[in-house]
């Protein structure tokens, strides 16, 4: 499987209305076979950016390809049949 995203853009509006940017142009990519570590601070926007990826929520902005498919023009019905047959998630709990 291999994934490639471009120019990605994620925001959301906080409790006063103000819009954080939390993925401003993200570039990646991962290779079908390849081993990748997303690391980095608390609140840097890695779970942000893994849910994007699994469809578990749109983007702003930007490319994401899985395998040369487009999927950033998915519809909710086509995102959730996508989640269920591609995406395994170990969801993290604090």
């Amino acid at each position: 499987m291999q994934i490639q995203v471009s120019n990605l853009h994620k925001s959301y509006i906080d409790g006063e209305g103000l819009k954080l940017h939390i993925l401003r142009g993200l570039n990646f990519e991962a290779k079908s076979g390849s081993t990748v570590a997303i690391v980095g601070t608390s609140g840097t926007g890695k779970s942000t950016f893994l849910h994007t990826i699994g469809m578990l929520e749109g983007i702003d902005e930007g490319q994401l390809y899985l395998d040369g498919s487009d999927l950033a023009n998915l519809t909710r019905d086509q995102a959730a049949q996508f989640r269920n047959e591609k995406v395994g998630f170990i969801f993290q709990f604090h």
